[in-house]
């Protein structure tokens, strides 16, 4: 057992290490790109990009450096949100602190890709047959208690985003999106 015990815990300080030799070495961790969806090519630039202005490290005292778990992206592939028969993407850029991650929709144009700026949340969830996106945020942002979410819906017209609309009984009219075995409900 103790065996067992030592050889996971080697596994996991290899598999999750953040420790750098150089500064360039923790940019370029940050900077790596994961091509398992063979995502296009201005994707990638999109995330290299907000990955270098992004990225959050510090120096040891013994000089090597240490790259924060706030340093991480994701991407989602989405169906055609936008009706021009090719696949949009949901980039998520992590964060630190109760604010949660930094949301954009990348939207296909012909061969290019917009941003659409979603902005910050705790959660972020799509309703595909209302078109709308629903925020779960920190219960502070409408004033109650910080572990009621406050719930912010907006609607997706084709191109845009509409503004946020405040629905504070969101869940007790539709239940927490989290719990949801709704097949048009996505979560990011």
């Amino acid at each position: 057992m103790r065996i067992l015990f030592s050889l996971l815990l080697f596994v996991s300080t290899i598999v999750f290490a953040n420790s750098f030799k150089t500064e360039k070495e923790a940019l370029d961790f940050c900077l790596t790109i994961h091509d398992e969806k063979n995502t296009p090519e201005q994707i990638n630039q999109i995330i290299k990009k907000s990955m270098s202005s992004n990225c959050a490290y510090s120096q040891n005292e013994d000089g090597t450096f240490y790259v924060s778990a706030g340093s991480f992206y994701k991407l989602h592939t989405l169906d055609d949100l936008n009706g021009d028969k090719k696949k949009d993407f949901i980039f998520i850029l992590g964060s630190t602190g109760n604010g949660g991650n930094y949301y954009s929709l990348l939207l296909s144009d012909r061969d290019e890709f917009n941003a659409v700026d979603l902005g910050m949340t705790q959660g972020l969830y799509f309703d595909k047959s209302k078109q709308q996106f629903i925020y779960s945020t920190h219960g502070s942002v409408c004033d109650q208690s910080g572990h009621i979410p406050c719930f912010f819906i907006r609607t997706f017209d084709g191109t845009q985003v509409g503004k946020p609309k405040l629905i504070k009984d969101y869940a007790e009219k539709n239940g927490d999106p989290w719990d949801s075995k709704d097949e048009n409900l996505f979560s990011f």
